[in-house]
């Protein structure tokens, strides 16, 4: 079934990219954004092609020439404004465009059905055991979904800094965070998770508004509710289906939820899973942020939620020592965000384009999951008069603040997402 999926949506992919391929022929950045796909699909594309760019441009001039000094501040600054260019220009060769599909339709497909072995299979190539920290950040950054586990990486690698990161201490503490942050999940929390795969299959040509019950039974499983799962696989069998509905899977989620075996027959959990589960000292106490007001409005967020909720339950030390696992230095880290709302769909779009879409991976992987500092930086962003003002705003309110490597996926697409409001200017 997922290999007939990532056929279809790969195959529809493929036939829509061919009406809207530039003379040139291939497929590039702007082909990209109008293309007929899941926007983890189009996302996923466009960090290929941003990568290929950046390569390109490095195999090329990076390294020592005899006549040339290449390490000028003018000769860097030049090759900068190159790599930024030849990003906007970039574009798949037609012979290459399908291949490229197939491997961005199958790689995020497994993502949104089973995150933790998809990202650690892409991230650690060949079964690595090991790979740098810059190495991993890059890959990871091509899922836009799942914020929480992207942020789980994020607060992983700041840690770690320039060492080698193992797989199977990062793959403990990702599913430990999975298993903490989905603990207190309503129903419309996981059909809200749901919904870019539900958007997936759509896409593909299969019925809107149902999924594929082997997907939702190997998602549930993923995210610790075996339970469910296992109702989930009953209710197909009895109804020899092999498709559920979004009400039918809604239904047995809230009854699965709400039936007092979940929390009788759970067995207890370890006292002490965090060192197995990731062994590694907690990042400073600092970067942890400021504890909110409890707030007992039951439509605050989820992320909220749950970060109270653990920070009443836990004792005054918790994730602040040295000692501390890193998914509580994660848990700590969650945002505060009752300063001020969200910026406006139209503010974001104003400043990024049609990258704006993209706002919640920014958040994530330049932002450090600080939705009011990305709101911030934004608006002013909004009110820059030039290119000039602009790229300073950047530069000290974004890379310098949380550490970011300028010549990251990341910062060089938001980086261009800007520019471009300048580029007739």
């Amino acid at each position: 079934m997922r290999k007939k999926i990532a056929q279809a949506l790969a195959r529809n992919v493929v036939q829509d990219s061919a009406s809207k391929s530039n003379p040139a022929g291939g497929c590039g950045q702007a082909e990209l954004a109008a293309l007929g796909a899941p926007r983890c699909v189009v996302h996923f594309l466009q960090r290929t092609l941003e990568r290929r760019a950046q390569i390109e441009v490095g195999e090329r001039f990076d390294g020592t020439f005899e006549w040339f000094d290449m390490s000028g501040d003018g000769v860097q600054a030049a090759l900068e404004n190159l790599r930024h260019a030849v990003t906007a220009v970039a574009r798949f060769p037609a012979d290459e465009w399908p291949r490229a599909v197939h491997q961005a339709v199958e790689t995020t497909l497994q993502f949104l059905i089973n995150p933790v072995p998809a990202l650690m299979d892409f991230c650690f190539p060949g079964g690595a055991a090991a790979v740098s920290v810059g190495d991993l950040r890059r890959r990871a950054s091509y899922f836009r979904e799942y914020a929480y586990v992207v942020q789980a990486v994020q607060a992983y690698t700041q840690k770690k800094r320039d060492k080698r990161v193992s797989r199977n201490e990062l793959e403990a503490t990702l599913n430990h965070v999975i298993r903490q942050y989905t603990s207190d999940f309503s129903v419309d929390d996981w059909m809200r998770t749901l919904e870019p795969l539900l958007e997936f299959v759509h896409v593909s040509g299969h019925v809107e508004g149902g999924l594929p019950v082997v997907f939702v039974v190997d998602f549930l499983r993923a995210h610790d509710r075996p339970e469910v799962a296992h109702v989930v696989e009953v209710e197909a069998r009895m109804a020899k289906a092999d498709m559920i509905s979004s009400e039918t899977l809604r239904r047995l989620i809230q009854e699965a939820e709400e039936s007092p075996a979940r929390g009788a027959g759970a067995p207890a959990e370890a006292a002490a899973p965090e060192e197995a589960a990731a062994p590694e000292e907690a990042a400073a106490p600092e970067e942890a942020a400021a504890s909110a007001p409890a707030d007992d409005d039951t439509r605050q967020p989820l992320w909220k939620q749950y970060a109270e909720r653990q920070r009443r339950d836990a004792p005054d030390n918790t994730g602040t020592t040295p000692s501390a696992p890193l998914w509580k230095t994660f848990e700590a880290r969650l945002p505060s965000r009752d300063a001020a709302p969200d910026a406006s769909p139209a503010s974001v779009s104003d400043v990024l384009g049609r990258a704006g879409r993209q706002a919640d991976y920014y958040v994530a992987s330049l932002f450090n999951g600080d939705r009011s500092a990305f709101d911030d930086v934004i608006g002013r962003l909004r009110t820059a008069h030039s290119w000039s003002e602009a790229s300073a705003i950047l530069a000290r309110d974004v890379f310098k603040k949380y550490n970011i490597d300028i010549y990251s996926d990341d910062a060089v697409s938001f980086t261009n997402a800007v520019e471009s409001r300048y580029a007739n200017h």
